[in-house]
């Protein structure tokens, strides 16, 4: 006998218990062989991926031998998002389907599939189909970055919770191709390198233990420098930056808080003015020379004295895009920056003015904040700068790391996205 899975998700468990070990899912699409049946579960042989295990009977929809024989033959189309709404017309409901789902007998044209009985309806920007093949690097990274911030599961496979293994196969799966459910069995897909200097970004990266197990399998991403530096301008970067433009290439600077400083403070007793309202410091904005909070909108004028012990000398403290702009101009006088961030793209017309100034090289450095790290495709931009990475990661937030992580993976992917 033969069943298919017509749910988001269909939890494969290690024994016929709701609080056994999951040991895989099988996603929307994917059918199985039942082996055996007991009061309210099978036990079912994955086709996809040939892995065993428990399933809720009730969640099974079965099929017959030529419709088993029509799957097993085809490649189908798939979920290419981590999460696409669907509407399933005979039961009358919305569903969600996860990456890497599968759509037998689709028909982009009617945006349409019916199998047993059970017509789903789907939208076909969220359907790559069977010839729509995504081999490059640049792609599958692409994919792969829109699975940042899934949780961890052991045996999951979408983005509500996925492992390593089941990450890999199904970010592959969507860019068209079809890898074991295993790291152990995906290690034998392809040529192994033994030297890291000849992996490629979108190659796999498998770990083993000490007893040679595979443990461990990620997908690599772009080269990222981390260069320690007391300053926000390192030696290394300045130099990097002053290579890229004496060859005519561009880059992005990101610097994830807007203003000229991040706050002023009084040398003789260190006070620092902070917002009435949210109790945050006063970020300084050169342009306007008032100090704003970025919470609330409330603003006061640079003071002429410290109100608290009267002395006359304010220094600014860290580094906004403003004074990142002035800073690079004094470093590298090659160097035609424009800024952007909403201080700079209060209109529309104004976002459009910097995006084209920026395209035709009317600039060479584009400066700015979460703005520019996605949605961006600039031919000649060659070098990316992320200043102050420590500070993302320093957020009082437990998310800061994994945030700081996905925004440099995003800012990052902005550079060589295109030759020439």
């Amino acid at each position: 006998m033969h069943g298919i899975n017509l749910n988001s998700v269909l939890p494969m468990r290690r024994e016929p218990s709701e609080t056994s070990e999951m040991v895989n899912q099988l996603l929307f699409g994917e059918h199985f062989t039942i082996l055996e049946r007991i009061p309210k579960w099978c036990y079912v042989h994955s086709l996809i991926d040939t892995y065993e295990g428990w399933v809720d009977a009730k969640m099974v929809t079965n099929i017959s031998d030529e419709i088993a024989e029509q799957l097993d033959d085809t490649h189908f189309p798939v979920i290419n998002s981590p999460i696409a709404h669907a509407y399933i017309e005979s039961r009358g409901e919305n569903i969600l389907l996860p990456g890497g789902s599968l759509l037998p007998f689709y028909n982009p044209d009617k945006e349409f599939c019916s199998i047993m009985e059970t017509d789903i309806h789907i939208a076909r920007e969220c359907v790559n189909m069977p010839d729509e093949k995504l081999y490059s690097g640049e792609e599958l990274l692409s994919v792969a970055f829109m699975f940042l911030n899934s949780p961890y599961l052991w045996g999951g496979r979408n983005a509500l919770g996925i492992d390593c293994s089941g990450f890999v196969q199904t970010v592959f799966r969507i860019c068209g191709i079809e890898l074991p459910r295993d790291a152990s069995q995906q290690v034998e897909q392809g040529t192994v390198v033994n030297f890291l200097q000849e992996a490629r970004p979108g190659d796999l990266a498998f770990f083993e233990n000490d007893e040679g197990r595979i443990i461990h399998v990620g997908i690599l991403a772009p080269k990222i420098t981390l260069v320690p530096t007391k300053d926000v301008f390192s030696p290394v970067l300045i130099k990097k930056l002053g290579t890229t433009l004496h060859e005519g290439q561009q880059a992005i600077l990101f610097q994830n808080r807007r203003g000229y400083s991040q706050q002023i403070e009084c040398v003789q007793c260190g006070w620092v003015p902070r917002c009435p309202r949210c109790d945050v410091t006063l970020t300084y904005h050169k342009r306007t020379r008032a100090l704003e909070c970025h919470y609330c909108g409330y603003h006061m004028p640079w003071p002429r004295v410290c109100p608290q012990c009267g002395g006359m000398q304010l220094e600014n403290q860290g580094y906004g895009t403003e004074r990142i702009e002035e800073a690079l101009q004094r470093l590298l006088p090659i160097a035609r920056p424009i800024r952007m961030d909403t201080d700079s793209t209060g209109t529309r017309k104004s976002y459009e003015r910097i995006i084209q100034d920026f395209e035709l090289k009317k600039a060479n450095v584009l400066i700015g904040t979460q703005m520019v790290t996605k949605g961006l495709d600039f031919s000649s931009v060659q070098t990316v700068g992320i200043l102050s990475a420590d500070g993302l990661m320093n957020f009082p937030d437990f998310r800061a790391h994994e945030r700081a992580f996905q925004l440099m993976e995003q800012v990052a992917g902005r550079a060589g996205r295109r030759e020439g």
